[in-house]
């Protein structure tokens, strides 16, 4: 809607990064999508800085204990008819996301691999979602 462009990769048959990288003019912005990740910050001039990004003491909390805590927010949502801290809108666009990804999907060329470099073959599918 505002002009910007994105790019989203899926494999079932390699391993990616997992994370989201966003990049401007004079550099990019990487930040990993695991639980106590890295964000790392490369400017044009090859200069990178990383580090983990802490807070309020959530440093090393488990997945499992995000999701309860999101879990009872919805539950003391219903019962104090209050909305969610995160709103079922945000749920329906990751939906949206990965149902237009399936639409677009192309299948791919067998075989699969370059068995004279072991590497994947890579297509690239150009799409608006």
């Amino acid at each position: 809607k505002n002009g910007s462009h994105g790019k989203i990769e899926l494999s079932r048959m390699r391993d990616l990064r997992n994370t989201w990288i966003f990049k401007a003019e004079r550099g990019s912005l990487e930040i990993e999508t695991r639980f106590d990740s890295i964000v790392r910050l490369k400017m044009e001039d090859d200069l990178t800085l990383a580090g983990k990004v802490l807070e309020n003491g959530l440093h090393g909390e488990k997945p499992e204990d995000i999701y309860h805590r999101q879990i009872n927010d919805f539950i003391d949502a219903i019962q104090q008819s209050r909305p969610p801290f995160i709103p079922g809108e945000e749920g329906l666009r990751s939906v949206k996301i990965i149902e237009a990804c399936y639409k677009i999907r192309q299948p791919l060329k067998l075989p699969w691999m370059d068995f004279q470099t072991e590497q994947p073959f890579t297509e690239t599918i150009n799409a608006k979602i």
